[in-house]
């Protein structure tokens, strides 16, 4: 939740002050950020914008850097001076957004949350790396029950939930038109196909 007095006592327990500024600072070092935003999606650049309000209100500067998108994308898959692909360190970036999707087999999200998958190996540019989260994401692989597997994605879900490595901000509502010939046509959350195998004419 939004809570600034938490931020607050969280932020002053690590030996930060506010300066006259209203940016803590500690060490004559400011207490900030930079958020790199993909550039072309207006909820996503508005986005940006309200976060920078909220993190500001809170005390931390907050430098906004719009990015088209395979210029980000170099940025979180950064390369050696030869042009080679390495591993993604602290002083590539601070923070970004990006958007993302469901699914049909959740198993496509491995390369965002498995050890192995960091750059230059996958998209695990957070460098998020749990032996709980390998061992689910390894399981998930070769269990053959749906409902045990989906059980096992459950648990993946509630671990990165507490892990933060993502932080969903909002889901956009999209509108679908169909053909009244066409029978269960159901898109929800996932997408417009999700239910693809589902759908026949009349």
């Amino acid at each position: 939740s939004y809570n600034l007095e938490k931020s607050a006592e969280l932020i002053e327990a690590q030996g930060f002050a506010k300066n006259k500024d209203g940016f803590y600072e500690k060490d004559g070092k400011v207490l900030g950020l930079t958020l790199e935003v993909p550039t072309g999606k207006k909820e996503r650049e508005q986005t940006a914008v309200l976060l920078k309000q909220d993190w500001e209100a809170a005390g931390i500067k907050t430098e906004l850097q719009f990015l088209d998108f395979p210029t980000l994308v170099t940025k979180l898959l950064p390369r050696t001076n030869e042009g080679k692909q390495r591993a993604v360190s602290q002083d590539d970036f601070d923070a970004y957004i990006l958007g993302y999707g469901v699914e049909a087999d959740p198993d496509e999200y491995t390369p965002y949350f498995h050890t192995s998958y960091m750059p230059p190996n996958g998209y695990n540019f957070c460098g998020y790396s749990t032996p709980t989260m390998d061992a689910l994401l390894e399981a998930q692989s070769t269990e053959v029950d749906f409902d045990a597997r989906q059980q096992l994605f459950w648990e993946i879900g509630e671990e990165i939930c507490a892990g933060q490595a993502w932080i969903p901000l909002y889901t956009v509502s999209m509108l679908f038109a169909k053909n009244n010939t066409v029978e269960g046509f159901e898109p929800d959350f996932r997408g417009v196909t999700f239910n693809a195998k589902d759908w026949s004419l009349k």
